[in-house]
């Protein structure tokens, strides 16, 4: 082990025994060292979590972050890079058995969290040629890193917006929401980022089985075979695509 990861490794195992305490500490320093921590993380996943503080209250949510802290340690300085794993711990909690979608609404938020950190990337329009130069299942689309799906078996864009929007579109989305939990209808829904704030809109079945070929690394070609049944136009959609700034680059499954 070198010495910075023994360092490492000696903040970390101090870190756990402060955050692992359940009684005050008797070092003044140290108590006011936790209490900094546990503050950042609760505004930490305040941030990343919006939606679903707002779902379980401020108080709650803050019991919830301070538990979910002692049990998972940040492994990074980047507090922006933890919480993951935040929403199946928050559903798991016994007194929200009762609501079921609270860990569907937490992965949106962290999706969308996810996307507006990622990396900015430009189209390659020069790419665009290749979708005539070479065979459809020799070609494959990459997707911008800040793209990303969700499927759900709730209404989770429902329930978004009825916690982002103006007081008589949000009532509109209860409204909508609670239907559609009576029904159990779910939603798909795609995650993009046209420009600096990311978006959110629903997914037709065959938008979101294409999408997820092409994330899985099926060839354009391939992609196109799983739609074959369903009314997918890729002519119609390439263009949307696009402009909403989905599109990374096309590249030959050859290239590396």
């Amino acid at each position: 082990m070198t010495s910075t990861e023994s360092l490492a490794a000696s903040q970390d195992g101090l870190l756990k025994t402060i955050l692992t305490s359940a009684k005050p500490l008797s070092d003044p320093a140290l108590e006011v060292y936790r209490r900094n921590i546990e503050a950042n993380a609760v505004r930490a996943l305040q941030i990343s979590f919006p939606t679903l503080e707002q779902l379980v209250g401020k108080r709650q949510f803050a019991s919830f972050a301070s538990a979910y802290l002692h049990s998972r340690l940040p492994d990074s300085g980047d507090w922006g890079q933890w919480g993951e794993h935040f929403p199946a711990f928050v559903a798991g909690q016994k007194q929200l058995t009762a609501y079921p979608y609270l860990a569907d609404c937490g992965k949106l938020d962290w999706l969308r969290h996810l996307c507006e950190r990622a990396r900015d990337q430009e189209t390659d329009i020069e790419s665009l040629t290749l979708l005539s130069e070479v065979d459809p299942y020799a070609l494959k689309l990459e997707l911008k890193s800040c793209v990303a799906c969700l499927s759900s078996d709730f209404p989770v864009l429902d329930i978004f917006l009825a916690h982002q929007e103006s007081q008589e579109t949000a009532e509109k989305h209860r409204h909508a929401a609670k239907e559609k939990l009576a029904e159990r209808q779910g939603q798909a829904l795609l995650v993009y980022r046209p420009q600096w704030r990311s978006q959110l809109r629903s997914l037709t079945v065959a938008e979101r089985t294409w999408l997820q070929e092409l994330m899985s690394g099926t060839s354009v070609g391939g992609a196109l075979d799983q739609v074959a049944d369903l009314e997918f136009d890729f002519s119609t959609w390439l263009p949307q695509a696009m402009q909403e700034g989905l599109l990374y680059k096309f590249t030959r499954l050859d290239t590396p």
